[in-house]
């Protein structure tokens, strides 16, 4: 068996650089993959070939969001609620087959809406990316369980079944709105819930509006897809559409959140932006400067001591701590002197049968003979020191006479 190297088992397998780099790389991409989470949905193109305002296929109307701010209206493209919101004159709604009829419905907010009715079937095309292939009409059934079901139960769809035909539009008031170009199987509504606003030349509803309510309905997406603005004439037609159901010169809104391009709040999204983003940045800071201070700490971690320790030092550092603690370290004068005067008889030969009196009286002439202050003036100053401070002089002086008593060396 082969020994590991001393030097390799004292740093270990990885040099530090190799270390450092590993954990920045994760760290880059952790915040890196939670940054495009939080933004995902916000992010989607909507090239997907869908029937909505974010789609250039054939059933998409990316086209008409284009084309609106050549006519002079400004477009909005919706990921969020407008509920509340004003300065929009039109919401227009672009259901798939067999949505449910309620979150259609839900989408209005103020602004008269304009529902446009889906019509055909189609497949992702196999050779370009955002493209369909076109499969033929949707069952009438299908298109009817959107937003027919829920306004108006009895309406009809009707389809002409030549292509090519180029119907004429007219306005319900006689006034000609314009031919358009060929539309294949063009889709017409009916029903006793319904006025008609445009109708083809043979009388048959285009648009309509619901009665009771400021929601109207296109029964034939060719007038505002992509497949139809090809044809010059039919994108007339569409801006003409638009500006008719639209309140004033305001922004047309096209809704994407039926198709799932929300913008929704979420936990990620809140502590990126302000205000919580100054939280979410000093947070960041304390990660880093507990990495780095983890990162650069000398040596091993020291073991944890015990609570209580062992021998005659931790006794008396646990007692003079006591003492500080309860704030009497200046009353320990007199109690000094005492020592002092203990050992300074002991040193001198001082009789041992001398009293209190007469031990201080006996100290006080060799005091006076040896040209040193009195000791009992000394021991009246430690013991009406008033802080730790008197107490700290007091006692220096007492050592420095108790140091010339004794003959020791210092």
């Amino acid at each position: 068996m082969t020994a590991v190297p001393a030097e390799m088992q004292r740093r270990g397998p990885f040099s530090v650089l190799t270390v450092v780099s590993l954990i920045l790389g994760a760290a880059v991409a952790a915040g890196a993959l939670s940054v495009l989470s939080a933004y995902a949905p916000q992010l989607r193109s909507g090239n997907d070939g869908g029937g909505h305002a974010l789609s250039k296929s054939a059933i998409g109307f990316a086209a008409i969001v284009r084309l609106l701010p050549k006519a002079g209206r400004q477009v909005v493209v919706t990921r969020a609620p407008l509920r509340g919101k004003r300065g929009f004159a039109l919401m227009v709604v672009t259901p798939t087959l067999g949505m449910d009829a309620k979150r259609i419905a839900e989408v209005g907010y103020g602004p008269p809406m304009l529902v446009v009715l889906p019509k055909w079937r189609s497949a992702p095309s196999n050779t370009r990316r955002g493209w369909v292939t076109r499969i033929g009409p949707a069952p009438a059934e299908r298109v009817k369980a959107g937003a027919l079901e829920f306004y108006s139960p009895d309406a009809e769809l009707a389809r002409r079944r030549e292509a090519g035909a180029t119907p004429l539009f007219v306005i319900q008031n006689g006034a000609v709105l314009g031919r358009t170009g060929p539309i294949d199987n063009l889709q017409t509504i009916s029903g006793r819930n319904i006025e008609p606003v445009v109708v083809d030349d043979a009388g048959q509803i285009v648009v309509g509006r619901f009665k009771g309510n400021r929601t109207y309905i296109l029964s034939d997406p060719d007038l505002l897809n992509t497949q139809g603005m090809r044809s010059l004439d039919t994108a007339r037609a569409g801006v003409a559409i638009i500006d008719l159901v639209a309140e004033g010169r305001g922004a047309v809104a096209f809704d994407a959140t039926l198709h799932g391009f929300n913008r929704s709040r979420n936990l990620l999204r809140l502590i990126l932006e302000p205000p919580f983003l100054g939280g979410t940045l000093c947070l960041l800071a304390a990660a880093i400067l507990a990495g780095v201070h983890a990162a650069v700490r000398f040596g091993a971690p020291r073991p944890p001591e015990r609570a209580i320790a062992f021998g005659k030092q931790a006794l008396a550092d646990s007692t003079a701590g006591l003492i500080h603690i309860a704030g009497r370290e200046h009353r320990m004068g007199g109690r000094y002197a005492a020592f002092a005067r203990a050992d300074a008889a002991r040193a001198v030969g001082a009789p041992a049968n001398l009293a209190e009196e007469e031990l201080d009286a006996f100290l006080d002439r060799l005091s006076e003979q040896q040209g040193l202050a009195r000791f009992t003036a000394l021991r009246e100053e430690a013991r009406r020191a008033g802080g730790l401070g008197e107490l700290m002089g007091a006692a220096h002086k007492l050592f420095q006479w108790r140091v010339e008593m004794t003959r020791e060396r210092r």
